[in-house]
């Protein structure tokens, strides 16, 4: 019985880790003029989550915790996980993905690739944001058209309305990810006319979001440019 339940335990403290735990992300995408582009995703986990997966586990089986967290501790596990989500989709070209403890025994993990269209972003974004993960579900949705001599790009993202037991794990989830960011660096192919982001450098823009505002039901992240040819 005990066996079953340790084999039980591993997936579920995995996806708990994987889709909960990611205390801060940020993204680095260029896009071509044609839609096109690339993208470098940096997840920072906390030493304080791998604190709190420790005591998790130890709660669940204080025999073999110990043993779980070992599985849990390592680097290609996670980097396994996500490989295969992004292989799933659909005009996506993996380059690699790489996950790194630091010497504060936190650890950082990156997600490199190619997209064919920078709808894919859509497809992207949502691998972090399944039915189980802290962030529940919600809508993206990612405009880049051209309009006679100018070019608009629009990327929203909308939590979506949970039960309110999901809506109380949620913000009892929201401090761990107090005074946390979401950031995107995004470097478009044309000058930038007009934006809502928090700095401009060139063609390089930044847009920076609280994580625990996020969480909240409702909540939207907003990018908006119009550029020009």
């Amino acid at each position: 019985m005990k066996k079953h339940k340790s084999v039980i335990i591993l997936p579920i403290l995995l996806m708990v880790f994987i889709f909960s735990s990611c205390i801060s992300i940020e993204r680095a995408i260029k896009i071509n003029e044609d839609g096109s582009g690339s993208e470098v995703m940096t997840i920072y986990y906390s030493k304080d989550f791998f604190d709190f997966m420790k005591s998790a586990a130890m709660a669940f089986d204080s025999v073999k915790g110990n043993s779980i967290m070992d599985s849990l501790l390592s680097e290609d596990l996670f980097s396994n996980e996500l490989k295969d989500k992004y292989k799933k989709i659909d005009g996506i070209t993996l380059k690699d993905i790489k996950s790194k403890y630091n010497s504060d025994s936190s650890m950082t993990m990156k997600v490199n690739y190619n997209f064919d269209n920078v709808k894919r972003l859509e497809q992207s974004g949502q691998t972090l944001n399944s039915d189980e993960g802290t962030f529940g579900k919600g809508k993206t949705e990612i405009i880049y058209k051209k309009e006679l001599n100018k070019i608009l790009f629009s990327y929203k993202y909308e939590m979506a309305s949970e039960s309110d037991t999901s809506n109380s794990m949620r913000n009892s989830m929201s401090a761990f990810f107090k005074d946390q960011k979401m950031k995107f660096n995004i470097t478009f192919p044309y000058k930038i006319k007009s934006s809502n982001a928090t700095k401009t450098n060139g063609k390089t823009l930044t847009w920076e979001f609280d994580m625990d505002k996020m969480m909240s039901s409702g909540s939207v992240v907003d990018l908006e440019v119009e550029m020009k040819k």
